[in-house]
């Protein structure tokens, strides 16, 4: 989410210890109530469970090149792509 910083709110993120990605955890995890974004202990265990998975999900894609291929916006096919190294060094 893009957002901007009001003269107030970097007022009160700096007399409340507060950092800009605190602000950006909060608005990306947080559930909308009207103009305000709450974060809860339920919110937060439920963003750690999904970094977790997705940690794992990387940690078994480590050493192996994996390709998507697209058009558009819809994925087409996928595949682990043991020439991709030679392609270009990605």
């Amino acid at each position: 989410m893009n957002w901007l910083k009001s003269k107030h709110l970097e007022t009160r993120m700096q007399q409340r210890a507060l950092t800009s990605h605190q602000i950006e955890v909060t608005l990306a995890y947080g559930h909308e109530y009207g103009n305000a974004y709450v974060l809860t202990d339920a919110d937060i265990d439920e963003a750690l469970h999904s970094r977790r998975q997705e940690i794992k999900d990387l940690e078994r894609l480590k050493r192996k090149t994996f390709t998507v291929i697209c058009k558009g916006s819809n994925a087409i096919t996928a595949y682990r792509n043991t020439n991709a190294k030679r392609l270009g060094q990605l």
